[in-house]
């Protein structure tokens, strides 16, 4: 059985019209443009990895997701896809070349960022499979994080998107700006900090575990279940 903490801040919903053709609006000189989209182009890789049990995977992106899986396997696997889209396919492929995945590797740490023109329409998706152990540290600024039956510590950040986490055991530090931020830990293995701006943030826990809850919201309410509590402050 898990008990739950759901805090839920300001959420702000727009519904605008749906075009059955995408397009691009660019802005220049005090100009706007208005593109129809119909190229695209996607390329498909997978990179693998040795690395130290205790070692770190770390992931910046701009555009697309981040889902980190916990794997038996002793090895990382990173499956990444870029994506592109333009007036055209020449003009996709054109604008996938220009999409980059620089790469450091250690021992005990890999990093990879996404490199890209700030224009275009541009999607990259990582998919990693990692051992269990290993901590990960994962930035996006538009799109979903997902991290899945870790054990090694989680720092996850955000601008527009959820953050979710699921089986849990180590610390988590999880922030985003626009997005919920939703966590379900198997166990309380070190200190959990979540926040987000505009969303609802949700903390499961086990009925067994013993920590000490700060929750605070600015517009909007907290609401626990199955929690039983000692005040502190007394």
């Amino acid at each position: 059985m898990q008990v739950s903490v759901c805090l839920r801040a300001v959420i702000w919903l727009a519904l605008v019209g749906t075009l059955t053709t995408a397009c691009d609006v660019s802005v220049k000189d005090g100009n706007v443009s208005i593109d129809l989209v119909t190229g695209k182009a996607v390329d498909d890789s997978t990179r693998t990895y040795t690395i130290a049990p205790n070692g770190m995977i770390e992931i910046e992106n701009r555009n697309g997701s981040i889902e980190v899986t916990s794997s038996e396997a002793p090895q990382l696997e990173v499956v990444i896809s870029r994506q592109a889209e333009a007036r055209s396919d020449e003009a996709a492929q054109a604008l996938l070349k220009q999409i980059e995945i620089l790469e450091e590797r250690e021992p005990a740490r890999v990093r990879l960022t996404t490199k890209a023109p700030s224009d275009g329409s541009i999607r990259v998706n990582y998919t990693v499979r990692a051992p269990r152990s290993l901590s990960t540290v994962l930035k996006t600024e538009n799109g979903r994080v997902v991290v899945d039956g870790m054990a090694g510590s989680v720092r996850a950040t955000g601008s527009n998107g959820p953050i979710d986490g699921k089986g849990l055991t180590g610390a988590v530090q999880a922030s985003t700006i626009n997005g919920p931020v939703r966590v379900e830990l198997a166990l309380v293995g070190g200190e959990i900090s979540l926040a987000t701006i505009n969303g609802p943030v949700r903390l499961v826990i086990p009925t067994t575990a013993k920590a000490e809850l700060s929750a605070r919201s600015l517009n909007g309410r907290i609401a626990t279940s199955g929690l039983t509590f000692e005040n502190l402050d007394q």
